[in-house]
């Protein structure tokens, strides 16, 4: 019995405590959609590609470098879309550094002739590298 209560007190810990993180900001973010939310895959009808890059402060040692890079297209028989992001950022001297790679897919749903709802979901795994030597 005492088991299951610190399981059940463990799971909601971690459903209802916050957290607390830093997104990288890109200074153009509508240049970006897949980055900016799951649910631009595949709003345009064609393939996209993207690619950004950002260097924050660089006039300071030990600067921030973003990479990212995007692939979508809509599958428009399926009122879907589907997408690939891939980014990459050091912290400071290069000490820290995130990987992130994910599927994107979103789905299109139409509620009337002008109205849309397009929810999106990505599935990302998820690498924190950290060089302390």
């Amino acid at each position: 019995m005492p088991r299951r209560i610190i399981y059940i007190s463990v799971l909601t810990f971690l459903l209802f405590t916050d957290g607390f993180c830093q997104d990288p900001t890109f200074s153009q973010f509508y240049a970006n959609p897949l980055y900016l939310a799951p649910s631009f895959a595949g709003a345009t009808e064609e393939y996209r590609i993207g690619m950004n890059y950002r260097n924050q402060w660089p006039a300071i040692p030990g600067v921030f470098h973003t990479y990212s890079i995007s692939f979508d297209k809509a599958l428009i028989n399926f009122n879907s879309g589907i997408g690939v992001l891939a980014t990459y950022d050091v912290a400071g001297s290069g000490d820290l550094s995130t990987t992130n790679i994910g599927l994107i897919y979103s789905y299109d749903f139409r509620i009337n002739r002008e109205w849309h709802v397009r929810p999106g979901v990505n599935f990302k795994f998820y690498y924190l590298g950290l060089d302390i030597y």
